[in-house]
């Protein structure tokens, strides 16, 4: 027989294979197929066909771990600007503590053209282009004020007793993913704390596309002119791999960072460390963990943790140890996320808390032996309020923002709903109405606004950093 019929019988025999497997894989998927064509033939009301196949999507993947979704094709554009950390709009931080009320701001972002067009915190938004907001939810909101970079849009707000038209171009909104601990006159941040400026700080809130270089910025600028540095990453939620292990090597020489292992426990990749440091070895590094930091910020902590280059502080974290990847679908018009592996720490341990677990079992990280410092919900609430008004911007005329109310005391175990793709707003101490007029006449905001003795798990690390520098220079002496 000559050799080409053979190659021809080969290849036919790979492609019968090939086509077999496939159908044994998608014969499964006839039943949906079938049942969405009926009920698009056969239902009694006319029903949306994308909405179906949306529904049965979702209902696949409720089947998986909390962390796999389907994102849809209305969603998927957010969730790239998230993770690019921009989006088009206007660049305002909005909320709705009340659904039967307007939305309203909490703040303008730094620069933005919402900052610059005049807009402050309380201003409650009557309608964009013409459209009321009476009866819409948050995100409705959010979505008639984003648009195409360049737009104009029309905002109609009420500001106390008067109600102002404010026209606004629409641009690209940078999000700020690495925070200081105030700004100063100019709006920068300042990367020290107030009260101790040979303490270095920088707040992580998320691990997106530029936070890496953001990171980068704050140390090269600090150019290891401190004493000492704190990580903060509570309630930070996680993001990208690369940019935990990036932001490990900058404090760690050639040690493991983290490992993936995909199903059966089989090794999928190791991350390490490259030569050189960032941060010399001798300034003592404190990270700051608690219930909120997770998958990203977990692995930062226990790589940091395991080689004894710093010190944990705070609360155990949430044990979120799971790869997530984004796979297109509908030739990138959605998308499935989907977990294909765990991470494990540099000593072995699994990061993920699986179902079933408890507290004995080696999950999350833990703070170093000594330094767990709980906090009750009144001072989580008074350090949450710190953090979220060393964010807001100072306003033009040199007046700081003003805290802005979002839920009563009795709410407060329900955070108000926030909006803008960025941190959430925080229940606060003012009313709109008090905010605008502060804002308006030039009011001091309370002194003690920024004292980390609001925060108690800082002011632990605050402690420790001080008497190990008060040790360092007994030695030396």
């Amino acid at each position: 027989m000559p050799v080409r019929n053979t190659y021809v019988i080969v290849a036919v025999m790979i492609v019968s294979i090939a086509c077999y497997l496939k159908a044994d894989r998608m014969k499964h998927a006839g039943p949906v197929g079938d049942a969405i064509s009926m009920i698009d033939r056969y239902y009694v009301d006319p029903v949306d066909h994308r909405a179906l196949v949306d529904g049965a999507m979702q209902g696949v993947v409720s089947q998986l771990d909390p962390y796999s979704q389907f994102i849809d094709p209305s969603s998927y554009g957010h969730f790239q600007d998230a993770l690019q950390q921009r989006f088009a709009g206007i660049g305002i931080i909005v909320e709705q503590p009340d659904k039967e009320d307007r939305v309203r701001v909490v703040t303008p972002l730094f620069a933005t053209p919402a900052f610059k067009a005049g807009l402050r915190p309380g201003d409650r938004i009557m309608e964009v282009d013409g459209t009321t907001t009476e009866g819409l939810e948050i995100g409705k909101v959010s979505d008639l004020l984003r648009g195409p970079e360049g737009t104009v849009v029309s905002i109609l707000v009420q500001r106390g007793d008067e109600t102002l038209e404010v026209e606004v171009q629409r641009a690209w909104i940078p999000l700020e993913s690495v925070l200081g601990d105030y700004r100063d006159s100019e709006n920068n941040w300042v990367f020290r704390l107030r009260e101790e400026p040979r303490i270095a700080y920088i707040r992580v809130t998320t691990f997106a596309e530029q936070t890496v270089e953001e990171v980068t910025a704050a140390l090269e600028h600090l150019d290891n002119d401190f004493d000492s540095l704190i990580i903060d990453l509570r309630q930070n939620q996680g993001g990208l791999l690369s940019a935990a292990v990036d932001i490990a090597d900058m404090f760690l020489e050639d040690e493991v960072i983290v490992t993936t292992r995909g199903r059966g426990g089989k090794l999928e990749a190791e991350f390490s460390a490259t030569s050189g440091v960032l941060v010399d070895d001798d300034k003592p590094l404190v990270i700051m963990i608690d219930g909120d930091s997770a998958s990203a910020s977990e692995i930062v902590a226990a790589s940091l943790k395991d080689h004894r280059r710093a010190t944990i502080i705070g609360e155990r974290t949430f044990g979120k140890g799971t790869v997530q990847n984004v796979l297109p679908l509908e030739s990138g018009r959605s998308a499935l996320k989907l977990t294909t592996a765990r991470y494990y720490r540099p000593n072995g341990e699994n990061i993920h808390r699986l179902e079933g677990s408890t507290d004995e079992d080696a999950w999350g990280v833990r703070p170093s032996d000594g330094f767990e410092v709980k906090m009750s919900d009144e001072q989580r609430m008074a350090a949450m309020k710190r953090l979220q008004s060393a964010a807001y911007p100072i306003m033009p005329g040199g007046t700081e923002v003003p805290v802005v109310k979002t839920a009563t005391e009795e709410e407060a175990e329900q955070p108000a709903e926030a909006k803008a793709d960025t941190p959430d707003a925080s229940d606060t101490t003012e009313s709109p109405d008090e905010a605008a007029s502060a804002a308006d006449t030039g009011k001091e905001p309370p002194a003690d606004r920024h004292a980390i003795e609001q925060d108690p798990q800082l002011m632990r690390a605050v402690e420790f950093l001080k008497q190990t520098a008060a040790k360092s220079l007994k030695v030396a002496a």
